[in-house]
């Protein structure tokens, strides 16, 4: 058990970059989520096209984030 608690503790990044990192995180969460909202209900896209949309924002963001700052991001 406490070689897994080391591998957690090792892989989590420390409180100044999830306090950092965490508000604009979220924010850009919520920006994603509208613009699947309004390509749904003012665009009239399928629930499909307009939930990949906001997968494919997340993940290349995840991508971007793993790029630039490895593990921690």
């Amino acid at each position: 058990m406490n070689a897994v608690y080391d591998l957690f503790a090792a892989n989590t990044p420390p409180l100044w970059a999830w306090l950092a990192g965490g508000p604009p995180a979220l924010a850009w969460s919520y920006l994603c989520l509208r613009l699947a909202a309004y390509l749904k209900c003012e665009k009239g896209l399928r629930t499909g096209y307009t939930r990949k949309t906001y997968h494919v924002l997340i993940f290349m963001t995840a991508v971007a984030a793993q790029a630039v700052w490895g593990l921690p991001g």
